[in-house]
């Protein structure tokens, strides 16, 4: 509308272009407008006025409404919220309305005039968006010398600024299109679509013809440059570790220091504050040109000779290898290697001339003579005072006559050698000690607790053999009372008795058949207990628990709990879904699971397989998010869901789908790699009842195969594969068969599940239990303990703090 009153008034010439005016028009019009508005709200609402209406006629009809916009909370945080961004905004261009795009020849004008006298600025080789951006924050060129004129808020970022100018010539810094010299100083990074010290336009436009924005060069570059830091800085911490060593090593003085011909020593190892005699051996001389094996001898370390072994010490592994690839002492036998000088003891004094007025203060004193002050001290001759005069004037070994050292020697071997008096031993009571000694010999074992789903299969197999009967079933040879002609029973006749499990002399009348009547079921009942008394007390511990934690929620009139669940569970977002009391009453009565309960037990298997780290092989998908309900209300959208899932679980090996159907339950297990999707079906169904669960998953193999060509050979359809497996180290398959008249379809499931989880490690045992129909007995057990402990204990993963968000109702 505007445009076309525009056009108007005012008559374009032959060849303009027209939509570039009018873009330019527009945002006028908007700068116009925008003005406008900031005047009224100035001059007029800001201090309480109205305007006059004969100057702003058209303002008039929607005054109040504007007043009551710009007076609202909305408008006046946004006032707020925009003073404190203007607050935060530490430098200020000053520009004018002309912005950049003026200024630059006004700028390059004053560094030519400059030039043109003789006088070069400082800024004349920086570079342009650099030396810009000062200009436009209020730095200017002195006139008399062309340096820098500095206002006071510019100081900082100013130094800065010349400092990353100064490391990019000296080539320690390297720019990179917006990682430059400007932004080194500012400290924050460039804002996309704007380039500071140009104006408002985008990156590539600031820096055209700039190759380093691709993405493998500025890679390799930041690497280079991250390297480059890591090894200076690595060189710089190394060369003042070696030379705060060399002047701590070179300050202490060591006996071997002062060795001029080879000298009988001990070598010891010091294991913190004890030394350790390792062996006998001669410490070589030692002067600056002394070299071992064609290198430098490190500072604090001599060369010796290894010439005997003390004890078990041969695997002792030396500080420096050898010249021939030594590496503990006893490699290093008649050898010459590297020795800590603290650690070697002479044992035959050799000194240089001039040593021996070297004060005592200088040199380390040796542990051995200290030991023997030490057991000097306890003598009765010696006073107190006596030892605190002769720790002042002591003085080291090699500072002392032959004659002393003997003397010293001799009493220091007395000392060691006369009969010392054993400590007094503390009475221990003799009870105390029998325990002490009983307990030692026989130490309790720890406790190797069963998981609940091994230990309810146990039980369920050790209460299945009591049933048995015992003795003879089948007379042997030579027992019967009467030999009987071979029995002779038509095909049709057998195929009847297989299927009512009745036997011959019961399907004719001789024997009256026993015919098991089903138990009375009552039905559910919000509030009242799911079991009788009698029924509660033969309970498991977990189950016990959580039919009393149903009985308080219920008096609360609570209805349902939720389940919360991650997005690495089932690569779907965080979510949750919700448990009607009613599927639990399912659980306690064996009756056919609901989708809710099948999906708690897949979130088991789930927190199972990552404990066991087999998360990255086997994946999962929700019944709740697969069904057929799902399919037939909303068939695209469910497929889509599948990809999704298939997608972002295609890294793993195999991928298992629950799926429901028809008050029916099986399970689909996936193989990514090879493409083969094997069903396991507890009532032997033929293909045709699940095909339109595998035509949708086959449209959905089949464009995650288009989608994902390059990541490997896919095979281009789904091979179904009903031919259930057998295990071969004990001849069972795998896939149990359901018991006639039964609807434990769920309970199978959850035990193919667990069966086929590769974390699972199943035994012989635990697989022939499962054969035996006792899945579903174990099944409930478990569900119930991970309810307790996961879902309801506020400390669970997958606990729900009862806040309705958009939960899955149930499905079947």
């Amino acid at each position: 509308m505007l445009w076309a009153e525009l056009k108007d008034m005012f008559t374009l010439p032959d060849g303009v272009d027209q939509e570039l005016v009018k873009k330019c028009a527009l945002k006028k019009m908007a700068l116009a407008f925008a003005t406008f508005k900031k005047k009224l709200y100035t001059n007029y609402i800001k201090k309480d006025k109205e305007p006059n209406w004969d100057d702003l006629p058209q303002v008039k009809p929607y005054w109040e409404e504007f007043k009551q916009n710009k007076l609202s909370e909305e408008a006046q945080e946004k006032s707020e919220q925009a003073k404190v961004n203007a607050a935060n905004k530490k430098y200020s261009h000053h520009l004018g309305a002309a912005g950049y795009k003026k200024s630059f020849k006004k700028w390059q004008k004053m560094e030519q005039d400059l030039m043109d006298r003789g006088i070069r600025p400082t800024t004349w080789d920086w570079p342009d968006r650099s030396k810009w951006w000062l200009f436009a924050n209020g730095v200017t060129l002195n006139q008399l010398d062309g340096s820098l004129v500095v206002p006071e808020h510019m100081q900082e970022v100013s130094r800065d600024l010349v400092a990353a100018i100064d490391e990019t010539q000296q080539g320690t810094f390297h720019p990179q299109r917006e990682n430059d010299e400007l932004t080194r100083a500012l400290k924050n990074p460039e804002h996309p679509g704007r380039a500071r010290g140009i104006g408002v336009v985008p990156w590539k436009v600031a820096w055209a013809g700039d190759p380093s924005y691709k993405t493998h060069r500025k890679s390799r570059a930041e690497q280079e440059e991250k390297l480059r830091a890591i090894e200076e800085k690595m060189n710089k911490k190394v060369a003042s570790l070696e030379s705060q060593m060399d002047a701590r090593v070179n300050e202490a003085r060591y006996p071997v220091d002062d060795v001029t011909m080879p000298t009988p020593c001990e070598l010891h190892v010091r294991a913190r504050n004890i030394s350790i005699h390792v062996a006998y051996g001669s410490a070589l001389p030692l002067n600056p040109s002394t070299t071992i094996h064609g290198r430098p001898i490190p500072p604090g370390y001599t060369s010796v000779t290894v010439e005997q072994i003390v004890g078990n010490n041969d695997d002792l592994e030396l500080d420096f290898v050898g010249g021939d690839g030594e590496k503990t002492l006893g490699d290093a036998l008649h050898g010459v290697v590297l020795w800590c000088k603290s650690d070697i003891k002479l044992t035959e004094r050799q000194t240089a001339p001039g040593q021996t007025d070297r004060p005592a203060t200088s040199t380390p004193t040796p542990p051995a003579p200290e030991k023997g002050k030490k057991k000097t001290s306890s003598l009765p001759a010696a006073g107190p005072s006596k030892k605190k005069q002769k720790t002042v004037e002591r003085q080291l070994p090699y500072e002392k006559t032959a004659e002393e050292l003997e003397e010293e020697t001799a009493r220091y071997i007395k000392e060691q050698l006369k009969p010392k008096v054993p400590p007094p031993r503390e009475k221990v009571p003799l009870e105390l000690g029998k325990k002490l000694l009983a307990n030692l010999d026989n130490p309790p074992k720890p406790k190797s607790l069963p998981s609940d789903y091994d230990r309810t299969l146990t039980k369920a197999h050790k209460v299945r053999n009591l049933k048995k009967k015992c003795g003879k079933t089948i007379p042997q040879l030579g027992t019967q009372q009467k030999e009987l002609e071979p029995l002779r029973a038509d095909l049709q006749a057998a195929i009847f008795l297989s299927e009512t499990g009745l036997t011959l002399e019961e399907a004719t009348g001789h024997v009256e058949a026993k015919i098991p009547i089903a138990r009375t079921i009552t039905p559910f009942h919000h509030g009242k207990p799911f079991v009788t008394e009698e029924e509660e007390k033969s309970l498991g511990t977990q189950m016990f628990n959580l039919h009393r934690w149903y009985l308080r929620m219920a008096k609360d009139e609570g209805k349902m709990f939720g389940v919360k669940y991650r997005d690495h569970d089932f690569f779907r977002g965080e979510d949750d879904f919700w448990v009607y009391f009613q599927n639990l009453y399912e659980i306690y009565h064996r009756q056919a699971l609901d989708a809710s309960i099948i999906t708690i037990w897949v979130l088991q298997e789930i927190q199972r397989s990552r404990k066991h780290g087999w998360h990255h092989q086997i994946g999962f998908m929700s019944p709740l998010l697969v069904n057929q309900k799902l399919i037939n209300e909303s068939y695209k959208e469910t497929c889509e869901n599948m990809y999704d899932s298939l997608t972002r679980q295609s890294y793993k090996s195999y991928i298992f789908i629950p799926y429901n159907f028809g008050y029916h339950w099986i399970l689909l297990k996936l193989s990514v790699e090879t493409g083969n999707l094997i069903v396991f079906d507890s009532m032997r169904n033929p293909k045709s009842a699940i095909q339109h669960i595998l035509d949708p998953f086959n449209r959905v193999w089949k464009k995650f195969v288009k989608n994902n060509k390059g990541r490997g050979q896919w095979r281009p359809e789904l091979n179904v594969n009903m031919d259930y497996p057998v295990c071969s180290f004990i001849n069972i398959c795998l896939c149990a068969r359901q018991q006639k008249g039964t609807d434990w379809c769920g309970y199978y499931v959850c035990d193919y599940l667990h069966i086929m989880t590769p974390c699972g490690k199943t035994t012989d045992e635990e697989m022939r239990m499962s054969q035996m129909g006792d899945e579903c007995y174990s099944t409930d057990r478990i569900n119930a303990g991970f309810i307790l402990n996961e879902i309801l204990d506020p400390r669970g993963e997958f606990y729900h703090d009862g806040h309705i968000d958009r939960g899955f109702p149930s499905t079947s």
